[in-house]
């Protein structure tokens, strides 16, 4: 049984393999592959701000069943991750209007958006995760911490990346969204 899911399974041994794979075979395991890469830097997020569409998986594996239908464009073999379409959250929160990033001295990122709060079901308590993706380094940094940024406050910042390559902010991508989870966490 799977630690906390409440899933039963049972495991064989493997079958070695004599053919080749497919060209569609090998299409899923670059797809896969790549959609790893992107998302393991934040998979301690991601248990988080997918759990509530994750049942009876992990918040990582929803957010990368996500990502396999939906964020991964081109044709095998050049495969690229969608930045625009890409989630780091799942919810029925609006998004804030009009986010924008900027990029200071000390390699601090400023965060603003539009507070939309009233909107749908948009408080001004709602919480703001912040995310950078630097894809030089596959690195990612993302703040969860309820005192850096409310949907009412418009904007926040962080400290991103300290190698060179990624403070260009053509090449660090970012998502902010609002998210209110589980209490224990964000209230």
């Amino acid at each position: 049984m799977a630690p906390g899911k409440g899933i039963t399974y049972m495991g064989s041994i493997g079958t070695n393999r004599n053919a080749n794979p497919t060209e569609k075979q090998l299409t899923q395991q670059l797809k896969f592959a790549l959609a790893m890469r992107f998302l393991q830097p934040m998979a301690g997020l991601l248990n988080i701000s997918f759990h509530d569409f994750a049942i009876r998986m992990t918040g990582i594996n929803n957010a990368l069943s996500y990502t396999l239908d939906n964020a991964i464009t081109g044709v095998y073999p050049s495969f690229e991750i969608d930045y625009a379409v890409a989630l780091v959250s799942r919810g029925g929160l609006p998004n804030v209007l009009g986010p924008a990033v900027t990029s200071g001295a000390a390699s601090v990122l400023t965060f603003s958006w539009t507070d939309n709060s009233g909107v749908g079901i948009a408080k001004a308590t709602d919480q703001a995760i912040l995310v950078a993706y630097c894809p030089e380094l596959r690195q990612a940094i993302y703040t969860t911490a309820r005192w850096i940024a409310k949907r009412s406050y418009g904007r926040a910042r962080c400290v991103a990346f300290q190698r060179p390559c990624c403070r260009n902010l053509d090449r660090i991508y970012f998502r902010k969204r609002q998210h209110r989870c589980h209490q224990h966490f964000y209230r």
